[in-house]
């Protein structure tokens, strides 16, 4: 009876020691807070992660793929973006049979530029690229330059994520189309928005 007790004792200790991580061994690079899609008011978020000062959040959600909402041409984007200038950059691709189905738009405003495509396919104006630093410039929900880091995270949780003052940048991924956008604070200010897309074209 006293060797089981003592083999016991020694299978504890030895165990406990396996499981510290040794002096060499690698930190954690990121920090997961799946917890916060339970406190989302968007229930089409299937992912949060925070990765370093990034908050990456994945979504269904068309926002994210229609930050300005969904328009069908080019005349009705423009209307909504009434003080962007609207310049055809090229048209894609380029051969006469298809002349005027899938062009590339040029919308600019102060410091701010968006890139467009009108896509036959859809039938849709579909973002290719921007970069958005003035806050006049405003999405569909209120995301606009200017508004600050609390405002912007009260608008899509409940609750701050634990790490909420090393955020620096807020990534919103779609997670049914290629595109991305970047919401980059500074002091707590949102100063600049990126969109990016997996559109090949120069951006």
């Amino acid at each position: 009876m006293r060797k089981q007790i003592l083999l016991s004792f020694a299978l504890i200790i030895s165990f406990g020691c396996s499981s510290r991580p040794g002096k060499n061994s690698v930190p954690e690079k990121f920090i997961v807070t799946d917890s916060l899609v339970y406190f989302s008011y968007d229930k089409k978020i299937i992912s949060t992660e925070l990765k370093w000062d990034t908050l990456n959040i994945i979504t269904t959600n068309q926002f994210a793929y229609y930050p300005f909402g969904k328009y069908f041409s080019i005349e009705e984007f423009n209307n909504s973006l009434a003080s962007f200038n609207l310049e055809i950059e090229q048209q894609y691709p380029n051969n006469d049979t298809l002349r005027d189905l899938r062009v590339l738009y040029n919308l600019t405003f102060k410091d701010s530029k968006i890139k467009v495509l009108s896509d036959p396919d859809n039938k849709t104006i579909e973002i290719v690229s921007g970069k958005l630093l003035d806050p006049e410039v405003e999405f569909v929900n209120g995301f606009q330059v200017g508004m600050t880091k609390a405002a912007f995270i009260d608008s899509l949780f409940s609750i701050n994520p634990v790490d909420f003052p090393k955020i620096k940048v807020i990534e919103i991924e779609s997670g049914l189309m290629g595109i991305w956008h970047y919401y980059k604070f500074e002091q707590d200010t949102l100063k600049s928005i990126l969109l990016d897309t997996d559109y090949q074209f120069n951006k």
